[in-house]
């Protein structure tokens, strides 16, 4: 249930530098999915103060996390919007920082595991972390390239909706038992991620339409021309600077 507040500290964050401008509709989307996601996962779990206290802090560190990531990202003097060049920068401070503590908690479950005891199960073994790890690739380079493209917010949006597939998965593998309370936090949930996809085609219709209203035809049809002889545009440097001042007074 606490997971669910990483939305608002997103949105917090994202407020803060300046990312996002102040919309109650943001009020509205923020409010339904993290409400929803409270009541979805409501007494799924026991509460453990240590156990809070993390995911509380997790949340934090996550709102931190994608609000920075979109400002590297997005802004051009820092060269990282391609997803790649993002990876090859972060992935490493991330690999030294996990490294000690996968060490401590889970090294000496994987040395007295039998996963490597044969030819087979090695392989099995490797072929498995090598699966998990391209999978995690490819899913961080998507993550990147929507976080380029739109914001941190949508960013979240869409890793809430791949929660919710999971839930459901889990309630329609695994035997899982819903509650009445349960659903209708799914249903609160789900409705806020289709306000925000409504709140976000409609605000990109508004500023499509805006464009189009204040660009004259005069003016498409020259940006068109530039577009489509660009090497045209260095003629203009060998020109050079003609006063026609005195040649409008004598016309005068």
């Amino acid at each position: 249930m606490t997971k669910s507040s990483a939305i608002v500290f997103i949105l917090i964050f994202a407020l803060l530098l300046r990312l996002e401008k102040f919309k109650w509709s943001l009020l509205i989307v923020v409010g339904l999915i993290s409400s929803g996601l409270f009541l979805f996962t409501f007494e799924s779990t026991q509460f453990h103060p240590l156990g809070f206290c993390l995911v509380l802090g997790a949340s934090v560190l996550s709102g931190i996390r994608w609000t920075l990531s979109q400002c590297l990202t997005q802004r051009k003097d820092f060269g990282l919007s391609n997803p790649i060049d993002m990876i090859y920068h972060v992935q490493p401070w991330m690999f030294i920082s996990l490294l000690p503590v996968a060490i401590v908690f889970e090294g000496r479950t994987v040395l007295e595991a039998h996963s490597f005891y044969t030819r087979e199960e090695t392989v099995r073994t490797l072929l498995l972390v090598m699966g998990g790890g391209v999978a995690g690739f490819l899913m961080e380079v998507s993550e990147y390239i929507l976080l380029s493209h739109t914001s941190s917010l949508t960013l979240s949006v869409a890793g809430i909706t791949k929660e919710i597939f999971q839930f459901i998965l889990a309630y329609a593998y695994n035997g899982d038992r819903i509650s009445p309370m349960n659903f209708v936090g799914l249903v609160v949930c789900m409705s806020g991620v289709v306000v925000h996809v409504v709140f976000k085609l409609v605000e990109q219709n508004r500023k499509l339409a805006h464009l189009e209203a204040i660009t004259a035809p005069e003016e498409k049809e020259s940006m068109a021309v530039a577009l489509l002889t660009p090497e045209s545009l260095g003629e203009w440097d060998d020109l050079e600077e003609i006063d026609l001042r005195p040649s409008v007074r004598n016309l005068s």
